[in-house]
């Protein structure tokens, strides 16, 4: 993955609503997840013009449900939103990345609730392992990127995001589901370990991967983040 740079701005007092949110679902305080707890975050590869921010208008939840029903029914696989699953949800938090106005990636950042993650679905198990120890999970979901893109650039925006977020959420363990042929890449750029062997996902009637990141070494692959007050450029550390 190239060496993006980035700049980087936010509002310190989202960061202070999103450390409430945060506090109210570790504790397991009821709560309200929306979008605009995350407002006016944006984070731009000021080289390739990768533009990441939350979605948070019926027009930004269109856009990420019609790229990823696009980019999983070239793959063969069954979309989740074609079968009527909106990318809005509550306890989650979909990211857009754009080029010039035109939407080139997105990802879903799915918290745990009572409602569980969509990989217990086939990895209860395995998750459950990590949440007896302590951990606090959330699962990376709906990704795609947009045919003929840079898509490491796309990507890179998306994980520094969603990271970001994650972060600011408490968590400290972060799981994604792959397709085989894309584990190599997670393993060795993000560093992602196999937290299960491959099973069918049935939710895209494909076959998938569990992989496992713990937050502290995926901020390290990604170069930390800015603290609120700080803009300028920072690196993406992965290579």
């Amino acid at each position: 993955m190239h060496i993006a740079r980035f700049a980087v701005a936010h509002r310190l007092e989202n960061d202070h609503r999103m450390s409430e949110l945060g506090e109210r679902w570790r504790s397991g305080k009821p709560f309200i997840l929306t979008p605009a707890s995350f407002k006016r975050c944006v984070l731009e590869d000021v080289h390739l013009n990768v533009r990441a921010t939350i979605a948070d208008r019926p027009a930004d939840f269109e856009a990420a449900r019609l790229l990823v029903a696009q980019r999983y029914t070239a793959r063969g696989y069954r979309s989740m939103c074609d079968a009527g699953r909106p990318c809005q949800e509550t306890h989650a938090v979909t990211i857009l990345a754009a080029r010039d106005s035109r939407t080139v990636g997105t990802m879903t950042l799915r918290f745990d609730s009572s409602e569980g993650l969509n990989v217990d679905e086939a990895y209860r198990t395995e998750v459950n392992a990590v949440r007896a120890g302590g951990g606090v999970v959330c699962e990376l979901t709906c990704l795609a990127v947009a045919q003929g893109t840079d898509s490491h650039a796309v990507l890179a925006v998306l994980f520094r995001m969603a990271f970001y977020v994650a972060d600011k959420m408490g968590v400290t363990d972060v799981f994604i589901e792959v397709n085989p042929r894309h584990e190599r890449f997670y393993r060795r750029v993000l560093g992602f370990a196999v937290a299960a062997e491959q099973r069918l996902c049935p939710r895209v009637q494909a076959p998938a991967v569990l992989l496992h990141q713990d937050m502290v070494a995926l901020g390290k692959r990604l170069g930390g983040f800015p603290p609120p007050t700080e803009y300028g450029t920072r690196a993406l550390a992965a290579t």
